[in-house]
């Protein structure tokens, strides 16, 4: 699963008299659910040179956890945008999440 946010801030100026330029934030997060490795992996970059990582090695857990998705329907019915929610235009949200099967293509 991939998460990626860009943010463009406009920060205050202290005076009138200085402009600030505008500071952009690119920030991704991706989670990486792994059979055969055991293991979930969390990954946060949050600016150019700075990454978190997480991994977490879970013998048996990741397999349960994967064994109680019933593939048929796991992306059946999405959502999408509540009506309420409110649009920013100084920021960008996407997400994709893809599915490798050992016997069967990415989807």
């Amino acid at each position: 699963m991939d998460y990626h946010r860009i943010t463009k801030i406009q920060p205050e100026p202290k005076t009138e008299s200085i402009t600030r330029e505008i500071v952009t934030w690119d920030c991704t997060e991706h989670l990486i659910i792994d059979r055969e490795s055991e293991s979930l992996e969390y990954i946060q970059n949050i600016g150019t040179g700075y990454k978190i990582s997480r991994k977490y090695e879970i013998e048996g857990g990741v397999e349960n956890l994967l064994e109680n998705f019933n593939t048929e329907d796991f992306f059946s019915h999405i959502e999408g945008n509540p009506v309420d929610v409110i649009e920013t235009p100084n920021e960008m949200k996407a997400y994709k999440i893809t599915i490798h099967y050992n016997k069967t293509s990415p989807v």
